[in-house]
């Protein structure tokens, strides 16, 4: 987002929520746990299921790492956000704790907590590095 526009409200990103998927045969919608107001707003409107993300960080980045070179999960050039911040994600140097710094984060964020929630580490072979 351009820092000349104003953010979105959450009934504005549900809007686009339902825009973007149509009528598409969704189950559910996985959200930061975190975001309880626009999950309310989801819940609201009836439409979809709310599923809270497992969200742990540094777990999720070591599976999500794990499902892609076992190729259980691959990112389709159309992605191209998702492509660019792969790119850019890094690390804060500065801290005393690997982290990630939350900054060009959304589409990791999101590739995460897929990992984490629907294909579930736990029901997969794990590659020892």
């Amino acid at each position: 987002m351009g820092e000349s526009q104003n953010p979105k409200t959450d009934e504005e990103y549900c809007n686009d929520l339902h825009t973007f998927a149509g009528d598409l045969p969704i189950n559910h919608i996985i959200v930061d746990p975190s975001a309880s107001s626009f999950i309310t707003a989801i819940k609201r409107r009836g439409k979809y299921r709310v599923v809270p993300a497992k969200n742990a960080v540094l777990d999720g980045i070591y599976h999500t790492a794990n499902v892609m070179q076992t190729d259980l999960l691959k990112i389709n050039d159309c992605c191209k956000h998702t492509l660019k911040e792969f790119d850019v994600y890094s690390w804060d140097e500065k801290g005393g704790e690997d982290k990630p710094l939350k900054e060009n984060d959304h589409c990791m964020d999101m590739l995460r907590y897929f990992v984490m929630t629907i294909i579930n580490p736990n029901n997969i072979r794990i590659i020892k590095g």
